[in-house]
């Protein structure tokens, strides 16, 4: 699966802390992905906003590509427990809404 990355608007003040993109299926539709990108001695981290997954790489798309590799595997993770606490619960629907099975 390939992710389809579009900038997103932010103020001034959030822009320092990085590059903020929606990632989402190509050539799907929306939900997406919200990542904030941030570039820091040569390591690009593209983190997700709403959950704790991230990926890290050299350039912009290979830490996104890093980060879908996570997601993919923190979905896998979350599916094999018998039972989550809510919050984990929260982030395995939200990880189906954005990634196919």
């Amino acid at each position: 699966m390939t992710l389809a990355v579009r900038d997103l608007p932010q103020a001034d003040a959030d822009a320092a802390r990085g590059r903020l993109v929606a990632a989402f299926p190509d050539p799907e539709p929306p939900p997406f992905f919200l990542l904030r990108v941030i570039r820091e001695n040569g390591v690009v981290v593209a983190q997700e906003v709403n959950i704790d997954v991230y990926g890290s790489g050299s350039t912009d798309d290979a830490a996104i590509e890093d980060f879908l590799a996570a997601a993919h595997a923190h979905r896998a993770v979350l599916e094999s427990q018998s039972r989550l606490s809510r919050r984990l619960h929260k982030q395995l629907d939200y990880l189906r809404e954005r990634i196919p099975a």
